[in-house]
């Protein structure tokens, strides 16, 4: 799903935001990474299992159209523990 189609179909798009930023080198430019969190995100017919958008920056910004510049995770994706589950709310806090 990419961000745009992901905002349209999203009626309580920001429910939480944290931002991290990074800077690789002294002559690099700050890259900054931004987190969505979507509580009341369905997972096909399982509702409000909620999910977490990632948006990753580059030296040129944020971006949602450069390869691997943005994801969306729930509980169902790789490497997050547990799974998904109805009004799970998964994203309602971020820190």
């Amino acid at each position: 799903m990419n961000l745009a189609s992901f905002i349209f179909n999203n009626s309580c798009f920001i429910w939480s935001l944290t931002v991290r930023g990074n800077s690789y080198s002294i002559a690099a430019k700050a890259k900054i990474d931004l987190a969505i969190g979507v509580r009341t995100e369905d997972l096909g017919s399982v509702i409000n299992v909620g999910g977490v958008q990632v948006i990753y920056g580059s030296s040129n910004g944020l971006s949602a159209t450069l390869a691997h510049a943005d994801q969306f995770w729930t509980q169902d994706s790789t490497n997050i523990d547990n799974q998904a589950e109805q009004s799970d709310f998964f994203g309602f806090g971020l820190a």
